[in-house]
């Protein structure tokens, strides 16, 4: 990733499962809209992200491989276009 660290953030009040259902459903799509993400999460997209990032390294057992794959990708994705 030509050197760029990923910032992962514990999340706060959002609910886990919540953030896993929006994403699994959102990716292929990619990621769903910033408006959207703010309305339902209170999180602008670059925090949604890096939560999500961290929410799939320790909740995200119960996911597809390929599933969880394609949501890291959009997660990285959208937070190398918010910086």
């Amino acid at each position: 990733m030509n050197g760029t660290r990923i910032r992962r953030t514990a999340p706060t009040n959002v609910d886990t499962t919540d953030l896993l259902d929006y994403g699994v459903r959102w990716y292929r799509h990619g990621g769903g809209s910033d408006r959207e993400i703010w309305d339902r999460f209170g999180l602008s997209p670059r925090e949604y992200f890096g939560r999500m990032l961290f929410v799939l390294d320790s909740h995200a057992a119960d996911l597809p491989p390929t599933t969880v794959d394609g949501i890291r990708m959009v997660a990285r994705r959208r937070l190398w276009l918010a910086s």
